[in-house]
């Protein structure tokens, strides 16, 4: 089965908590945002300015094979950054398992971000 993968850039400083609980869905505080659920792009930096406000980010790949994911519709589809953008909701929450990679930066340039854990799929493990 092919996997698929979609990234999700949040502030630092939530990183043990998602490490340990997952990401919920949540309804954001960006406007025309009104649906619950947890906010993906195909585009890796896209959100990073918005997720961070400044500070320290993380960016996560997530394997969203399998999960109720739909597109996002709403009308601002620039990204702070100035590039279109393609955005998807999960409308079910994400464990833990299913963040493949991490990557962590204290500026917020896409180059300074360093690849930070790659997570073994389960059946790599002890081989």
């Amino acid at each position: 089965m092919k996997k698929n993968y979609l990234y999700h850039s949040t502030s630092l400083k939530n990183l043990d908590r998602i490490l340990k609980q997952g990401l919920k869905p949540s309804v954001p505080k960006f406007p025309k945002r009104k649906l619950k659920g947890v906010y993906l792009s195909k585009h890796p930096f896209s959100w990073m300015e918005y997720a961070t406000k400044g500070k320290a980010g993380v960016l996560l790949k997530i394997d969203v094979s399998g999960l109720r994911v739909i597109k996002d519709t709403a009308k601002d589809r620039i990204s702070l950054i100035g590039q279109e953008i393609c955005d998807f909701i999960c409308l079910e929450p994400i464990v833990p398992e299913r963040i493949k990679e991490i990557s962590t930066s204290t500026e917020r340039t896409p180059n300074s971000f360093i690849i930070r854990k790659k997570i073994p799929n389960k059946n790599q493990v002890g081989k």
